[in-house]
């Protein structure tokens, strides 16, 4: 990856933790710039992982095969919640639901990020492709939920220990599929934005 595209991923992120932090009414959330520091090295040994999978399963001559959108969103996602940059200030009340799942909700953002900003940078496309993805990226909606935030009902997926430890790439339990099956579901919300905002320039006078 291109330093100065780096840096300027490394500060949209940045921008992401300060809102996160601004969003917990309570001030218990605060960056850990130690951690931060971890993300990208993290990002580079989940992208080498993907990679070597890619060129084992998919095509084992092409070393040099790049991972589209949403593997590249999935190695932040991970990334990101491995490193946890965003900490928690214990206090004798329980947490929220922000608090507990803080860099879980981060790593999704940031992978949406990381969709939008490849679907935004395509340039040999139709001209309606490139209406739809100048369009703000749009969440399926969770009709038969109780919980109707996406992001909620996304985040609980990586609730459970066991599930964080197989995308760990340090831990014994660490599964290489169940990265590709994250980069599946970003597939599904990409394709999902992508006809819904389809759907709206189809309707609109």
């Amino acid at each position: 990856m291109d330093k100065n595209i780096e840096i300027i991923l490394l500060k949209k992120l940045d921008q992401f933790i300060n809102f996160l932090c601004k969003k917990d009414a309570s001030n218990k959330l605060q960056l850990d710039n130690k951690k931060f520091d971890l993300i990208m090295p993290y990002y580079y040994e989940y992208r080498e992982r993907i990679h070597d999978s890619m060129n084992i399963t998919v095509q084992p001559n092409d070393k040099e095969k790049k991972m589209d959108r949403h593997k590249v969103a999935t190695a932040f996602f991970c990334s990101v919640m491995k490193a946890k940059p965003i900490k928690y200030i214990r206090t004798g009340t329980n947490p929220s639901f922000l608090e507990r799942t803080v860099n879980e909700q981060l790593g999704f953002a940031f992978g949406l990020f990381i969709i939008d900003r490849f679907n935004k940078s395509k340039k040999a496309v139709p001209a309606l492709d490139l209406e739809i993805f100048g369009l703000t990226f749009k969440l399926p909606e969770c009709t038969g939920s109780h919980e109707k935030n996406y992001t909620a009902n996304f985040t609980r997926l990586f609730k459970n220990d066991k599930i964080k430890d197989h995308l760990d790439f340090q831990h014994p339990s660490f599964d290489i599929d169940v990265l590709f099956l994250v980069s599946h579901i970003f597939f599904l919300i990409d394709s999902s934005s992508y006809y819904n905002n389809k759907g709206l320039l189809a309707e609109s006078p």
